[in-house]
């Protein structure tokens, strides 16, 4: 049976100038209540890396390597009903308002999608 689910607030600075999108937290993210919380996901040890830091898995530390490389979190989809983790289970999404948080955060340069979904979802939002 799938459940209503809700994405997080952004992880936004006013001197972000990379957004990465995600389509919306999975399940052990969502239990964490944390970004990429699953110990499978590769996203925090390919910030790390990139960025040449000792990894560690505090997560107040991991966004503050965010911060200092001016660098955003948010998710494509605000809520939608999903079984499980998988995107291919998504149903009945609401999209959050990329456009207004482009706005408010006019230092944004470029913005990355980490996925499929977030992408396909992104260009229902701008075009191509």
């Amino acid at each position: 049976m799938s459940k209503r689910i809700s994405s997080f607030p952004a992880v936004i600075h006013e001197d972000s100038e990379i957004l990465i999108l995600g389509s919306i937290p999975g399940v052990k993210s969502l239990e964490m209540q944390e970004y990429y919380a699953h110990p499978q996901n590769k996203f925090w040890s390919i910030i790390f890396e990139l960025f040449n830091e000792d990894f560690t898995k505090d997560y107040q530390r991991k966004l503050q390597i965010l911060k200092k490389n001016k660098i955003a979190l948010w998710d494509v989809i605000d809520s939608c009903e999903r079984k499980g983790s998988l995107d291919s289970e998504i149903k009945n999404e609401k999209e959050n308002d990329i456009l207004k948080l482009l706005k408010d955060y006019p230092n944004l340069k470029v913005i990355f999608c980490n996925g499929q979904k977030s992408y396909k979802n992104l260009i229902k939002t701008f075009g191509k």
